[in-house]
């Protein structure tokens, strides 16, 4: 792969994307280019303290933990009824039956 420039058609950055998250995440951006018109611009997200790491599975188990794993920790299936196990309750939110 050449250079990268700040211009970047579809078929490129598809199969480049490794490449690209990369230099995004050093800063960079690009535009990109489809049929020699620019469709978006891929751009790093500015770091506001607004995202959080919630759970890193990949801490618990090596490679990971099956959503199955998850899922079946949250949600508990009683004579064909759903039951939700854990949840916040915030009084901003309506909550509804499940």
């Amino acid at each position: 792969m050449a250079k990268l420039s700040t211009f970047v058609g579809v078929k490129e950055l598809r199969e480049n994307l490794g490449q690209y998250i990369t230099n995004i995440a050093k800063g960079q951006s690009f535009t990109v280019i489809k049929r020699s018109r620019p469709v978006f611009k891929i751009s790093p997200i500015a770091d506001d303290g607004q995202w959080e790491e919630v759970a890193d599975f990949t801490k618990l188990k090596k490679g990971g933990v099956k959503i199955s794993e998850v899922l079946s920790r949250l949600y508990r299936v009683q004579d064909g009824e759903v039951y939700l196990l854990a949840v916040e309750r915030r009084s901003d939110t309506t909550y509804n039956n499940l």
